[in-house]
């Protein structure tokens, strides 16, 4: 197997489709409260093997 890219490297984003405010929301508010709650950060060191890098602010 080739390695092609290295994941943790590679900004991660989420797509929502236009109009739809309330799933943009929800999603807003779960990274934050994950955020703050500190499980983002211990997802992020789980998968990618580092810190969370900081997050823009809303």
């Amino acid at each position: 197997m080739d390695v092609k890219f290295i994941m943790r490297d590679l900004p991660c984003f989420v797509g929502v489709k236009k109009g739809k405010f309330d799933l943009r929301q929800w999603i807003n508010l779960f990274i934050m409260r994950k955020t703050l709650g500190g499980e983002l950060n211990e997802l992020t060191q789980e998968w990618f093997g580092q810190p969370l890098p900081p997050l823009p602010t809303l």
